[in-house]
């Protein structure tokens, strides 16, 4: 990381790869900045020099913007593993449902509902991803 902040971002193509290294679009860079994602995609595209205070503030940005992106990024996982977990607690008790739901319509001679079939193969697939 040490050697990434010593790096001087002149142009539109160093921008694109120091953007790309930091983990952030051009519309969060843009905020970053005080300009406008357009502005960003604008520098990208262009072969030219960067303005020297953007040149200036790109290179004081990188760490602290990293870590901010990093931050959220482990905020959002861990959102999605507690999504997972409640989804593997909740599927033996659907995958039990859904069961006795096709049961009972197999019993009274019925087709089994397709919806409920569905229900039952994904609450399979769950618990079954689950002990892996």
């Amino acid at each position: 990381m040490a050697s990434s902040l010593k790096m001087k971002i002149t142009n539109g193509p160093q921008l694109r790869e120091w953007r790309g290294r930091v983990g952030c679009s051009q519309e969060r860079v843009g905020k970053e900045l005080g300009v406008s994602g357009r502005s960003v995609r604008s520098w990208e595209a262009a072969q030219q020099d960067l303005p020297r205070a953007i040149q200036l503030a790109l290179r004081g940005l990188e760490g602290p913007l990293r870590r901010r992106v990093l931050a959220e990024k482990r905020k959002e996982i861990a959102k999605l593993r507690r999504q997972l977990d409640r989804l593997q607690r909740q599927a033996p008790l659907q995958a039990l449902r859904a069961a006795d739901g096709l049961s009972k319509q197999i019993r009274r001679g019925e087709r089994p509902d397709p919806e409920a079939l569905r229900r039952l193969r994904d609450a399979q697939e769950i618990m079954t991803h689950g002990a892996q």
